[in-house]
């Protein structure tokens, strides 16, 4: 891919993740999306041949960025990164670029409503987060992991239908 390709596809990335967050996948619209990346339709539909093509495309990229960010926190906070990440990702004001939390709790209800492959995507994610975070702790053990993954989801999904 030429470097105005990447930079185009990930402008194309970033408006459409901004959208699933305001709008969900049922509101989010590819010509908004394109409209938001300041793109063409035509260019939107250059890099995903679907709107559930770019779904699943941004699915992975949340994860990818995700997993980056859990990893740059335990580097930055040392043994204490698990209380770090729950209380970041449960704050009432997360930092703008954070993925862990809302994001991903709209994602895994827009994935339970969509095709297979996006539930798919949304496994492998959390399969990957789940060995990210596992890596991090000391005895490096999967169960503690599965519960700050889930002290997250269900916190958001909580907040998020007290907000609806």
């Amino acid at each position: 891919m030429q470097p105005r390709q990447i930079r185009n596809r990930r402008r194309l990335l970033d408006a459409a993740r901004a959208a699933l967050v305001t709008e969900g996948y049922g509101g989010a619209g590819v010509n908004g999306i394109a409209k938001t990346a300041k793109l063409t339709i035509g260019a939107l539909y250059s890099h995903f041949a679907t709107k559930q093509a770019l779904f699943e495309a941004v699915v992975a990229d949340v994860y990818d960025i995700g997993c980056a960010q859990v990893h740059q926190l335990q580097s930055e906070c040392g043994a204490e990164w698990p209380n770090a990440f729950v209380d970041r990702a449960l704050a009432i004001d997360p930092p703008t670029d954070w993925l862990v939390g809302p994001l991903l709790c709209s994602i895994h209800t827009d994935a339970a409503r969509s095709s297979f492959a996006a539930q798919q995507a949304v496994d492998a994610g959390l399969t990957n987060l789940l060995l990210v975070l596992a890596a991090g702790l000391s005895d490096h053990d999967t169960q503690r992991a599965r519960v700050l993954i889930t002290i997250v989801l269900g916190a958001q999904s909580i907040a998020q239908a007290c907000a609806d």
